[in-house]
């Protein structure tokens, strides 16, 4: 489930103003202010006599035009970025903050799953995920009574990146030891603490030390 929140947060930032239309917003506002002040120094200059009404009129109709280019320049410019954005970041708020609760609907989860993950196998004590751009993640399994479940975790978000805990067994009993497992631009997984060694786990499970049952803890650990 967390892995998906890359797929996520990369939606989020498609979602943001380009740089290049944001800086020709502010340009044009910036505009629109001087010749807002350019309407007020006219009508001074107009009371002060510095100039008469014919160039008055002349002059105010020419920085009016400007104004009214400029106001038509961003109303053209957010057209182009305003497409249901305040409606698609809230949903997406929405999920990100489901995904912490680890209650987001499966019709979501299926959505943004197969964006990111081409494949997942399964072995006795760790599973390995192979991601639709081609990188790979080994992520153990946690032996507990007669099945073996994934760890519990946690996430943030930081500076668009992904930042993904795992916890293991022994970092319930103040194993601090952490692990980075994987990186990309877009995504940092850690774990912390690690798992017993499944010998050792069958062991305490089975208490039995026959030569047939050492074989076939040999044969588990080298999986």
């Amino acid at each position: 489930m967390p892995l998906v929140t890359s797929i996520v947060v990369n939606e989020w930032q498609e979602l943001m103003v380009p740089d290049e239309i944001q800086d020709e917003i502010q340009k044009a506002k910036v505009n629109q202010q001087v010749y807002q002040e350019n309407e007020k120094r006219l009508g001074n200059w107009l009371l002060a006599n510095v100039i008469d009404e014919t160039q008055y009129k002349n002059m105010f109709a020419e920085n009016k035009e400007k104004f009214d280019k400029a106001s038509t320049l961003i109303i053209k410019l957010l057209e182009l970025v305003s497409v249901d954005k305040d409606e698609e970041e809230k949903r997406i708020i929405d999920f990100l903050f489901a995904i912490r609760l680890k209650r987001i609907d499966k019709w979501d989860y299926k959505r943004y799953v197969h964006k990111i993950i081409e494949k997942i196998t399964m072995y006795a004590y760790y599973i390995v995920i192979d991601f639709v751009n081609g990188k790979q993640l080994k992520l153990e399994r946690i032996p507990h009574a007669s099945a073996r479940i994934l760890p519990d975790w946690t996430l943030e978000v930081k500076d668009k990146k992904v930042y993904i805990t795992y916890f293991y067994k022994s970092f319930y009993s103040g194993d601090s030891r952490v692990s980075v497992i994987f990186e990309d631009e877009s995504m940092e997984i850690i774990t912390v603490g690690k798992n017993p060694e499944p010998g050792a786990y069958l062991k305490k499970r089975s208490g039995l030390n026959s030569k047939r049952t050492q074989a076939f803890l040999k044969r588990i650990a080298d999986i």
